[in-house]
């Protein structure tokens, strides 16, 4: 399916200061969140689209299909942030094995078995949080078939708890990015034991990788 653009516009929800139109559009945000669910969920790709360059827009044209839509120069527009955010899980899925890959919600544990409860803040979908069906906050896991490592994408802060026991070895090496600007915040090694509790310091996504470390010699 053909992904959200970036600079595409949502939809018209009104009229901003002055009585013009206002058309909320997709942010480099809500790219990387598709980008993430998708892959992750086990898509062999991922589409990255801009508007202004899809529709060729110079200064001074009329905007199709959306009326009242100021987009900029196609050209201006090939600096999009989301253009270059997108670099980070490739080339993190090609320094393990890509072609083990498979979508692994079933390693995400319900939040009231972890002792959280994030009903309270979902979007008004009963039990939302626990059945992690709220679209705002979804979080998307994905595993190697063969042990090595897990990847859990958290869109927003908000505690999300891994089942561990498809990996190998006795303990496990957990890194933390943030999705924006492709940094890596920290790395810890940790025993692995059953499940792993995930905690991000961003208030909007953090992707982590749990990669399986090597048996201890003895």
């Amino acid at each position: 399916m053909e992904p959200n653009y970036e600079l595409s516009p949502m939809f018209d929800v009104g009229h901003g200061p002055g009585g013009q139109p206002y058309v909320p559009v997709f942010t480099p945000y809500d790219v990387r969140k598709s980008f993430y669910r998708t892959v992750l969920a086990g898509a062999a790709g991922f589409a990255y689209g801009c508007e202004p360059i899809r529709q060729v827009i110079k200064h001074g044209d009329r905007v199709h299909v959306w009326d009242g839509v100021d987009l900029p120069d196609w050209r201006e527009a090939l600096g999009a942030r989301g253009s270059t955010q997108l670099s980070l899980l490739p080339r993190l899925l090609s320094e393990r094995s890509y072609f083990t890959r498979v979508p692994a919600q079933e390693l995400l544990l319900p939040p009231r078995q972890a002792g959280a409860w994030p009903d309270r803040m979902s979007i008004g979908i009963p039990t939302a949080g626990q059945q992690n069906i709220d679209p705002a906050s979804y979080i998307s896991v994905a595993r190697c078939a063969a042990g090595s490592w897990i990847m859990a994408y958290v869109p927003v802060r908000q505690l999300a708890e891994i089942a561990t026991g498809t990996l190998a070895g006795d303990d496990l090496s957990v890194t933390v990015y943030d999705p924006e600007s492709l940094e890596e915040l920290h790395r810890f090694v940790t025993p692995r034991t059953g499940s792993i509790r995930l905690v991000p310091e961003r208030d909007l996504d953090t992707l982590f990788v749990v990669d399986a470390v090597s048996q201890r010699d003895g």
